[in-house]
């Protein structure tokens, strides 16, 4: 059995592909697996570290601005990205694999596109509540389409090849040693979020110190001298510390709602 896994620019679209290659070897002893992403993303550096073939296709991201530059860089990318679909049906030849998974972000596109018009199966997964652009826009033709929450069914209008599987995670994470964790974690505060959304929350610690703590003091729980924080971002809790975040719209309100997160307890910035 060969298997392709694309997917790729962050780490939330690499580490679960790599999650399900290990679990495919675990089960078979004769699946073959080989992935593709760009030569640019953090996909270059881990996926060879975990000793996988790297296939490489030159395509990034749009920009969601309707500025002059926005648009002239837009145009670029959509003809890198014909270019990067051609390779990718190249690839898919030599290669021939019995089925391409689409672990999301820009980088898996060109070859899950190319193997939907090569007529490959194809199974793409969704580990985020609100799709992303390319789950969106491959979900009509895909084999299956896995989610790992139950209201992102509705946002890709309830398609009968959607399946709610949850999140693939990493064998060393789900049977790592919990006294050592805890232990470890004990004297730090790590702030967990999705994509460049952490990038943001570190970028505001860092900065503004007092709008750390106005952010994290009021969901801290303490539990066997452990520190668990929950931090629902609304668009009011991000409109002071994150105006970069605000003018992107990246919590907007159908997100929020898809989240189940509501204005009714915003988190507001200290003065």
């Amino acid at each position: 059995m060969k298997l392709l896994i694309t997917g790729g620019g962050t780490g939330g679209h690499v580490n679960p592909g790599l999650a399900i290659a290990k679990y495919a070897q675990s089960r078979r002893n004769d699946v073959e697996i080989r992935f593709a992403g760009t030569s640019t993303g953090i996909e270059s550096k881990l996926v060879p570290r975990e000793g996988y073939k790297l296939y490489t296709v030159d395509v990034r991201g749009l920009k969601r601005s309707m500025s002059p530059s926005a648009v002239l860089y837009n145009i670029a990318t959509l003809q890198k990205s014909l270019t990067a679909t051609a390779k990718a049906k190249k690839i898919l030849r030599e290669y021939q694999p019995d089925v391409v998974v689409g672990c999301g972000g820009y980088a898996s596109y060109p070859m899950v596109h190319a193997a939907q018009q090569l007529h490959i199966p194809t199974v793409l997964l969704e580990v985020n509540a609100f799709p992303g652009v390319v789950t969106k826009s491959c979900a009509k033709k895909a084999d299956r389409v896995l989610i790992s929450f139950e209201n992102t069914r509705e946002l890709l209008e309830n398609r009968p090849n959607i399946r709610l599987t949850g999140a693939p995670v990493r064998g060393e994470i789900i049977f790592a040693d919990r006294e050592k964790a805890v232990t470890w974690l004990t004297q730090r505060c790590l702030p967990f979020a999705g994509g460049w959304m952490t990038v943001l929350i570190m970028l505001s610690m860092v900065k503004r110190p007092h709008w750390t703590l106005a952010l994290l003091t009021p969901q801290i729980r303490r539990k066997r001298n452990s520190i668990s924080l929950h931090l629902p971002l609304t668009a009011e809790a991000v409109k002071q510390p994150m105006p970069r975040c605000r003018r992107q719209k990246a919590v907007s309100a159908k997100r929020a709602a898809c989240w189940g997160i509501t204005s009714s307890s915003p988190l507001h910035p200290a003065r």
